[in-house]
């Protein structure tokens, strides 16, 4: 014998049809609400119904196209089955469901109300039958796979706003495998996905789990032409609204709002094997391919509730070869998005972003690699993270046309990052707020990329300072000189050690040398030499009249107590313009200060040349990197004084420095 059942298209169900026998005289047919009862007058009872080896075919019209579930060997057994209010019946089913499923269940049900208990048991039953109910939602196909489960399922439909499911077991999706039809490609597949310990309950909705394992996964990410990624397209928003009948699955799982979550999540342990991700981006042109290969490790104790936190342990390899470890904790199910991850990679080839480096750089890059330790920290919906980046060997190819290429002179940062081993090595810490319309991490990582290469053209001495034990506090864009001298200070030479340490670290770097002088300070700077070179030769022609030697006049000092006679013999012997005299002619006896101004004024009408004694700090410093610094002389070149880059800078005692 052979049923078959039908819902249609708003719902209602052949019941009157469904339950004719086979054969039997033909009645008036009727199409029954799922909610429809019989008139209270009436009373039914059914002490025993049994049936074997029957057919079913389940239709149900519904959606696009109908879904159509055929059992066989159809076995069922009731007993003491009445309409009465709160009687229970006894039933048994035993069933093949398509091709090679079973399905057994056994328990008790009431129908007024709608309610049961039963044990079930599946085993291998076919999915693909459920493709119309994928085609209303996703652009999915469906391949393969099969569901098996087995537990306790507990049902009462009182109240159909809000009908009361439970259930509490184990299920699994076996053999699962999907096909992308927006983009003809394989887009989700697994071995095994299973659920231990399952509780799951429909109103008020929460998931409770012991475990969840996935072991041989594959998933399929596509960027295409238009620059839309498959994971989003898929998603027939437009059927979902029409249909009413559900949404998304990501929808249902939202994470927490400030309502509250619309779902309670609690898996124990959640366990990956065998994974495999692979990511084409065709927006690009060449397109660009990357894997993620054999992911595993576990997240434990994930839960939407928002005082729990997961611990996330996961291993792999990017395309294969570069070994790839994510740790920390973190509970995506929280409102704040709490996060605490560390996540390393190591030795990616850069070739294969090359793609990338030709559009956004100008350049493509003929070898290279990339390690990277991330530590991402979200806390009170606040993101702070370090990236510390590793590039060994990066080397660009030829130039090309690219209208999104940065206009950034990259190649010249390059230079300066790169030491003399081909090795870059950076930390890029940032920040933002989850709450910024703006946010978005891609985004804030390539913002912080273009801007330490901004750094490098408008600041590289700084850049240069942070790595080599400097600073802002410490720029090494120039050196000070005394005023009026050219001779190196402790401080200038601590400086010139700094950078001719960069410059040897990074052979590609050249340095230009501009010195300065300035009209005010540096001309009462030569004044005042000029005063304590006579002060000390005096003091030396004195000190070898009395038998003493001297040996670097410029290294003797002028005590306090020595200095008004030795600025007084000076004052007499130097034919100091306009010396106060007495009425016989004779120079006046005046203060100490009133000698020095007078003895200042004398000595500045034989000024030096401002731009020689300019020039010559640059030489001192050029000296002191060729000789101290042992820097090539083909990698440093003295400029015209006070001209930089064209532009005539602030004037002052110092020697200012440029890269190229």
């Amino acid at each position: 014998a052979n049923w078959a059942l039908v819902r249609d298209a708003k719902g209602r169900f052949n019941l009157l049809e469904a339950l004719q026998a086979p054969g039997g005289a033909a009645v008036a047919m009727k199409a029954v609400s799922p909610n429809s009862s019989p008139q209270q007058d009436w009373k039914l009872r059914l002490g025993k119904f049994d049936c074997s080896d029957w057919g079913l075919r389940f239709e149900d019209r519904i959606g696009s196209a109908p879904v159509v579930l055929v059992l066989r060997d159809f076995g069922l057994h009731l007993a003491d089955w009445s309409n009465a209010s709160g009687q229970w019946t006894r039933l048994a089913l035993d069933t093949r469901v398509n091709k090679a499923g079973q399905l057994a269940l056994s328990g008790r049900l009431a129908t007024r109300p709608l309610q049961g208990s039963f044990q079930i048991d599946a085993r291998a039953v076919d999915l693909l039958s459920a493709q119309p109910y994928i085609d209303q939602h996703y652009a999915v196909l469906l391949t393969r796979g099969s569901l098996s489960g087995k537990g306790q399922l507990d049902f009462k439909f009182v109240d159909e706003a809000k009908p009361d499911l439970r259930f509490a077991g184990r299920l699994a999706l076996d053999g699962f495998s999907s096909l992308d039809q927006l983009n003809d490609a394989d887009f989700v597949q697994w071995k095994h996905l299973g659920l231990e310990g399952l509780r799951f309950q429909l109103n008020p909705l929460s998931l409770n789990a012991r475990e969840l394992r996935i072991d041989d996964f594959y998933t399929r990410l596509i960027l295409d032409a238009q620059g839309r990624l498959n994971l989003r397209e898929l998603a027939n928003e437009e059927a979902n609204s029409e249909s009413g009948l559900s949404v998304p699955v990501a929808k249902v799982l939202a994470p927490a709002t400030s309502q509250g979550s619309p779902v309670q999540v609690k898996i124990d342990k959640v366990l990956l094997s065998g994974g495999n991700i692979n990511y084409s981006d065709r927006f690009v042109k060449p397109n660009y391919d990357a894997r993620l290969a054999h992911m595993s490790g576990s997240l434990l104790g994930l839960s939407s509730d928002p005082k729990s936190i997961a611990q996330l342990d996961l291993k792999g390899a990017v395309d294969g070869s570069a070994p790839l470890t994510i740790v920390g904790q973190l509970n995506p199910l929280r409102q704040d998005r709490f996060l605490d991850l560390q996540a390393q990679v190591k030795g990616v080839d850069l070739t294969s972003v090359s793609t990338y480096a030709a559009k956004y750089v100008g350049y493509g890059i003929s070898k290279g690699k990339l390690s990277m330790n991330l530590k991402y920290q979200i806390r009170d919906r606040k993101l702070t993270a370090e990236n510390q980046l590793f590039l060994d060997q990066l080397t660009f190819g030829e130039k090309v046309d690219s209208p999104e290429a940065t206009k950034l002179p990259v190649l010249f940062a390059v230079s300066l990052l790169k030491n003399r081993r081909g090795e870059i090595d950076i930390n890029l810490p940032v920040g933002g707020s989850l709450d910024d319309p703006q946010f978005s991490m891609g985004g804030i990582v390539l913002k912080m990329i273009f801007n330490l290469i901004g750094k490098a053209v408008t600041a590289p001495f700084t850049l240069i300072g942070s790595m080599f034990g400097g600073g802002e506090h410490d720029e090494l864009s120039f050196v000070d000189f005394p005023q009026g001298k050219a001779e190196l200070t402790p401080a200038a030479i601590a400086k010139l050690q700094t950078l001719a340490k960069a410059l040897d670290d990074r052979p590609a770097l050249r340095l230009e040398i501009t010195g300065q002088a300035e009209q005010g300070a540096d001309m009462e700077g030569i004044k005042r030499a000029r005063l304590d070179e006579s002060l000390r030769s005096l003091k030396a022609q004195r000190l070898v009249k009395a038998g003493e030697s001297v040996g670097d006049v410029d290294a003797l000092s002028i005590e306090a107590d020595e200095y008004p006679k030795l600025i007084e013999a000076v004052y007499s012997t130097e034919k100091v313009a306009d010396k106060p005299r007495n009425a016989l002619g004779f120079a006046k006896s005046i203060p100490v200060p009133e000698m020095e101004k007078l003895l200042l004024r004398h000595f500045a009408k034989d000024m030096p040349d401002l731009q020689s004694l300019a020039s010559l700090r640059a030489k001192r410093v050029s000296d002191w990197l060729l000789e101290e610094g042992k820097i090539s002389p083909d990698r440093i070149f003295l400029r015209n004084a006070n001209a930089v880059d064209g532009e005539k800078p602030t004037p002052a005692p110092r020697a200012l420095f440029s890269l190229k």
